[in-house]
């Protein structure tokens, strides 16, 4: 009896599956069959179609590069019905003839590939006579107004028979080259291609595509001073093969913040080409008024940590033409002294009758700012900070008036004097060093008027950004 009731317990607990439950899960399985074996199906299908696909494009590619070669030799005996021989289009204004080749791959697609004559494309490349490339002006452009243009010439070509456009751009030099480019490249200024002056076309920017001229330059003051506009032109020929790109003599934008000074001597825009190892003797020429220069030579210089200097050494020189200015007067020198002992005194700028006029010198190893209207009136600015030997900004300015100013700027130092600065004599010629100066020169810039605080500032920068940063 016990066991009979264990037997009956153990039959309980250990149930199969019902012919119901089968017949449940045999219903799933078919279920979830149908919704995954087309899909199975279709990438087997879509592999085998894939197989036949590449298959089919290797084998219309070997047949098409043969049919290729066959067009190019023009076998007209190995012709069939994938070559269409009287096909021609119009490329670039021109009309081209050739061989059409549709080569057939698999499901009804095809190549087709175009062999032109090769007759047709035996043209000259298109070449600009060299120079013939302009633009103006010629020189470097400085001082423009508002509203100003710089207009680039047409070249013309060699061979205009094929000519069908041209293209033109106008390009900027990179910053950091000096304002003067050699006409040629040799192998004594080779190595100074890249590094002292711009080279074609690598160390230029373009900025404008197919114009003839750059507009509204004033507003690129900022942006292009100190730097190179060059206009260049690229012909095409009528079946658009690209000649060689010819540029225009580089335009050099000197690029002031203040325009139109009085005078302006700047040894980069000496247009002149100076090796490190010899100087030049020349006389130093206005940038914009070329009858205002020195009466006498200077020798113009270059080394590679000061760049290019005129070396004032023992020498007075006066500007030869008289510069007459109104009463106010602003003067910006950089400069450098290779004598700073404090009992050395040299002029820089002098501009005196005896006992009237003005003076910018060294002095006590100081710089000094002069102006005096007789023996007895003079007024006298110093700089606090003694000068070294490497390069420094200096600016004079003098307010007239009774309640007059004279101020001085020494690199970061400010001096200011009040005082009478009316009636001294500002009609004499300007005169640079001395017998006994030792200075190297490198840029002097003279307004007839008292500039105002943001625009000395302005200029400062300039200069700072020029010659010393």
């Amino acid at each position: 009896m016990g066991q009979g009731n264990k037997y009956g317990e153990y039959m309980n607990n250990n149930k199969g599956l019902t012919l119901i439950e089968v017949i449940l899960s045999m219903a799933i399985i078919g279920l979830i069959a149908s919704v995954f074996l087309p899909s199975m199906t279709s990438s087997l299908s879509m592999m085998i179609r894939a197989k036949d696909l590449t298959k089919g494009i290797f084998e219309a590619r070997q047949k098409i590069e043969v049919a290729m070669e066959v067009a190019r030799d023009r076998d007209t005996s190995k012709y069939d019905s994938r070559f269409h021989e009287d096909k021609s289009y119009n490329i670039f204004g021109k009309k081209i003839e050739g061989v059409l080749i549709n080569q057939p791959i698999s499901n009804n697609n095809e190549f087709t590939v175009f062999i032109p004559d090769n007759s047709t494309l035996e043209e000259p490349m298109p070449v600009i006579k060299t120079g013939t490339v302009g633009i103006s002006p010629s020189e470097f452009f400085y001082g423009f107004k508002s509203g100003a243009k710089l207009y680039g010439e047409n070249g013309y070509l060699e061979d205009d028979t094929n000519y069908y456009i041209t293209l033109s751009n106008w390009y900027v030099s990179k910053p950091g080259f000096e304002g003067y480019v050699p006409d040629s490249i040799d192998n004594s200024n080779e190595g100074y291609f890249g590094t002292r002056y711009p080279s074609w076309p690598q160390d230029y920017i373009k900025i404008k595509n197919n114009s003839s001229q750059l507009t509204n330059l004033y507003n690129y003051i900022d942006d292009y001073k100190g730097r190179y506009i060059v206009f260049s032109q690229i012909p095409v020929s009528n079946i658009g093969k690209y000649g060689i790109e010819v540029p225009s003599k580089p335009v050099f934008l000197a690029g002031l913040p203040v325009l139109y000074p009085k005078i302006h001597l700047d040894v980069d825009t000496f247009q002149h080409e100076i090796y490190e190892e010899e100087g030049i003797e020349a006389f130093w020429e206005d940038i914009l008024d070329k009858n205002i220069k020195t009466d006498k030579k200077i020798e113009f210089k270059y080394n590679s940590d000061n760049g290019k200097y005129a070396e004032f050494k023992n020498l007075k020189t006066t500007l030869t033409e008289n510069q007459t200015m109104r009463e106010n007067m602003t003067v910006f020198v950089v400069f450098s002294s290779t004598s700073v002992e404090e009992s050395h005194t040299q002029n820089i700028i002098t501009k005196y009758d005896g006992d009237k006029g003005l003076e910018l010198k060294l002095s006590e190893g100081k710089v000094e700012f002069v102006v005096s209207k007789n023996k007895d009136n003079i007024l006298s600015v110093k700089s606090e900070v003694p000068i070294d030997n490497s390069k420094h900004i200096l600016v004079g300015e003098i307010i007239y008036g009774t309640n007059g100013k004279v101020v001085l700027y020494v690199d970061d130092e400010v001096i200011t004097l009040l005082g009478d600065t009316r009636n001294y004599d500002n009609s004499e010629l300007l005169s640079i060093g001395d017998d006994d100066s030792n200075l190297n020169l490198y840029e002097i810039i003279i307004y007839d008027s008292s500039l105002s605080d943001d625009e000395i500032e302005k200029v400062r920068v300039y200069l700072n950004n020029k010659h010393i940063n």
